[in-house]
This record gives structure tokens, sequence and C-alpha cells, in this order.
């Protein structure tokens, strides 16, 4: 049986290879010689393609340099404990390396536990009120908790028993037991909104679920100041949950009306208020309020221009929406331009960008720009995106005049789908666009009258297929629909 499943296994893989020769290295350290041959044979079988490069024979012989044998599996069994035991700490070291790396203030805590455990009392009261405001000031409020605890215990140990010394114990404690509530607070809302937006979300995918009211929960009762921004800030987005329209927007700018007053350095404005913006044009798109979504759409671009790719890109994506939905094609166009370097690098995203710019050349009558964004492998892109393709080419031969040719293409698309998997929207499109063809074809021999009398009957039944279609599709009945005007 294979190892591949083995804890001990999987831990080793976690290395990187630089980490793997310093392990390595650690273990050579050692007195136990069987550790380091067994890690050597296991980093050995994660690089092989061979099929029993990690299976328990292979291994063992590895360690201990004889075959193996069921009555002696107990000492593998032993060495992968101890292996195991050895890789655990190394993480667990190399994390809280990446940490002091990472964080300032975990180092500075650390450095302030190594001053009491050594028993440098001066350094302790010279630096740990400074640790805990600079804690407090990037909302860092764990630590900040960890030194107080740590300044309490301290005076407890080391100071005499007097009227000065307890009274500044109280000081403390209570100072301590203010950062606790505040702590709580912000903890309680990380997993009240992360909850309603879990609800939010299971209720946009079909769920039958209720976004759950968010409950003030406090640690003193009879205290019912909040001067919290941040509080503040996560309070609004939370509630902003459970409501839609107007009372979801003005929650929303409440939310956004608080970033400002966060002074913490580890809170990142830009990327906050980004986040409120997109979803305040989201909310206006949904209104159908389009026009008023554009002013938003553009902030969440201004303020996540420093974003990751995937996050910015879900805002261009929903500003790029917006400008198709109001038939402004050539800024669409200009848009998707402006981000090619970010989508061009997802590689879901690149093809649906595509498909989307080369329908706004489309609706511009420029079938030659919209041909380009066909890619010469259509299939790379998922079924979804190749049967987008196909019909963006059907379009490209139509406006470029040679309608036999679309319709031999609608033909074979057509056949392609039921093949494939019978998408009967895809299915309902090629055939509403054969009708389109038909009736071009006919024009010449038809009068005006009978001409809009079956382009009117035609757009009435695509109007229903239409509203139901994916918001990718909805564009190719669009098209038609104008095509038909």
């Amino acid at each position: 049986m294979s190892e591949k499943g083995n804890r001990t296994v999987a831990l080793a893989a976690l290395l990187s290879s630089k980490e793997m020769k310093v392990f390595s290295s650690h273990l050579n350290e050692g007195k136990r010689a069987s550790l380091p041959l067994l890690f050597d044979a296991i980093c050995v079988g994660l690089k092989s393609s061979k099929p029993n490069s990690l299976e328990k024979e292979t291994l063992f012989k590895k360690a201990f340099n004889e075959a193996y044998s069921k009555d002696q599996d107990y000492l593998l069994r032993n060495e992968f404990r101890l292996l195991s035991k050895e890789l655990t700490g190394f993480l667990a070291i190399e994390q809280t390396k990446k940490a002091m790396r990472d964080d300032v203030l975990e180092e500075k805590r650390l450095v302030l536990q190594s001053y009491i455990d050594r028993k440098a009392h001066d350094l302790f009261d010279r630096e740990w009120q400074k640790v805990v405001e600079d804690s407090k000031d990037e909302l860092r409020l764990d630590v900040a908790i960890d030194i107080q605890k740590l300044a309490i215990e301290h005076l407890v140990s080391t100071r005499q028993a007097t009227v000065e010394n307890y009274n500044q114990l109280l000081e403390l404690l209570a100072d301590h037991q203010q950062t606790l509530q505040q702590h709580f607070a912000h903890q309680h809302l990380f997993g009240k909104h992360k909850q309603a937006f879990a609800e939010r979300t299971l209720q946009a995918i079909g769920s039958d679920i209720q976004v759950s009211p968010l409950e003030v929960i406090s640690i003193n009762p009879a205290d019912e100041k909040q001067n919290d921004a941040f509080a503040n800030h996560f309070a609004a987005l939370t509630k902003a949950y459970a409501h839609r329209g107007e009372e979801k927007i003005e929650l929303l700018k409440n939310a956004a009306g608080f970033v400002s007053e966060i002074n913490s350095k580890s809170f990142d404005r830009n990327a906050a208020l980004a986040t409120v913006n997109a979803a305040i044009a989201l909310e206006y798109f949904l209104l159908r309020e389009l026009e008023a979504s554009l002013p938003f759409h553009q902030k969440a671009l201004e303020f996540g221009s420093g974003l990751e790719g995937g996050k910015l890109i879900s805002f261009v994506f929903n500003y790029l929406s917006t400008l198709i939905r109001l038939e402004r094609h050539e800024q669409a166009i200009a848009l998707i331009n402006e981000y090619a370097s970010v989508w061009e690098k997802l590689p879901r995203m690149r093809d649906r960008f595509l498909c989307l710019k080369a329908m706004c050349h489309v609706f511009e009558n420029d079938p030659k720009a919209a041909e380009d964004c066909i890619p010469d492998d259509r299939k790379a892109g998922g079924l979804d995106h190749y049967y987008y393709y196909r019909f963006i080419q059907i379009i490209v031969l139509f406006q470029k005049g040679k309608p036999e040719l679309a319709m031999n293409e609608a033909e074979n698309f057509e056949h392609t789908v039921r093949y494939n998997d019978k998408d009967e929207d895809y299915l309902r499109l090629i055939q509403a666009m054969k009708k389109l063809l038909m009736l071009n074809s006919e024009k010449p021999t038809i009068s005006e009258e009978v001409y809009s009398d079956k382009a009117e009957k035609l757009k009435q039944s695509l109007s229903e297929a239409s509203e139901s279609a994916f918001a990718d599709r909805a564009l190719l009945y669009r098209w038609i629909v104008a095509e038909l005007n």
C-alpha cells in the first residue's frame, strides 16, 4: 500500500526545496541515523513518478538497509512518528520566523516575553507600554492583550504590595478590560460579517435562507458606548447584507464614512473603499439605476488599483456590464483594453472578456475587430466560451455579407450542441439565429409589411427566452432583436 496518504509524507511535501535541505541538515546533526535516511527517501519519492516510490517496502529499505517484513512494520511506524514530530516542530519554527519577518509587533511581543523569561525587568518596564500603544493603533488588539497580561503578571510578581503599586495594577486591569471588550467586539463582527456574507450568497444561488440580523453582544452590557470606527464600519457592512435597494446603499455609504476614521496602518483603507463603492455600484445596477452606478464603479477602480488581479477584475467586470447595458460599447472596449494586463493573466476571465469585447465590436458593426477577438484555440476556455465564440463567428459571417456561410455555420453549431450536451438555451439561440438568417434572405422578395410582421413575431418569441437566459447570453439575444428592428 502506498504511503501517499501518510501524515508524515504530507508534512514533508509542504517543504520547499530549500527547506528540505535545511531540515535534512538538522536531522543529520541528530543521533538517529535512520531519520535523515527516511526523510531523504520520502523526498526522492515525492519527486519520483515511479508508482512504488513511496511504498512501505521502498521506504523501509532506504531507512534501515534491509528488506521490509510485516513483523518489523512497527519500526517504520515509530520512525514515521518521530519524523512527523520533527517536521511539525520545524514547520512551527519556520512559521514563527515568517511571522517575525512580516509582523514587527509580533517580534516585539516575543522580545518582551524574552525579557520576562530572562528577568530583564528594567527593559520590560521601559518598553512594554509603547508596544501596547502601537498595537492598539494598528488594531492588533490580540498583541496588546497578551502584553497587558504580561505586564499585569509582571507587576504582581516583582513589585511590593504598596498602595501606589496596586493602584497601578487596578489601572492596568481596567485598561486590559477595555482592550478585551474592543477585541471581542471586533472578533464578534468578523464572524457575523462572514455569516451574513455566506447567507446572502446562498440566497443569490437559490437557497431558501434569510440573512440573520446583527445582534449586539457585549462582554460588559453596562457599557453601551460605541466609539470604535473599525467596529462601526463592519457593523454597517454586516447589516447591509440583510437589506436591498436604497436601505442597503445607505448602510454601505455609512460604512464608507467610517473608513477615514480608522487610523490603523494594517487596515487597507483603499481596499475597503474599493469594496464598498463596488457594492454600492452593484446595488444601483440591480435597481436598474445604471447612470447612478457609474461614479461608484469608477471610485471602486480608483481605490482598487493596488488590489490583486482576481479581486480587481471583478470590479472591472461589473463596470463593464453596466457600460454594455447602457450600450456604451466604445467605452466598454476602452475599459477592456485598459485592464488587459490583468484579465489576460486570469484564464477564465480572459475568455469572458474576449467574448464581451467581440460583442461590443459586433454592436459597433465592426466584424473584423470582433473576429480578431476569437482565439485560435476556441476550446481552451471551456465549453461555454467555446459555444460563445462559435455564435460570434456566425454573427461575423453575417455582418461580412456572407449569409450562406453564416447559415452553414449555424447548422454545424446546432449539430455540435445536440451532440455534446443539448444545451437548451444555446439551441434556442441558434434556432433564433437561423430564423433571422432565413427572414433576411426573404426580405428582398416580400413586402415591408410582411417582413415587419414576421420580425415582430420573432421578437416576441425571443422576449421570454431572453429574460431567462444567463447575462452573457442575453447579449446575444439582444443583438438578434436589434437586427430585427
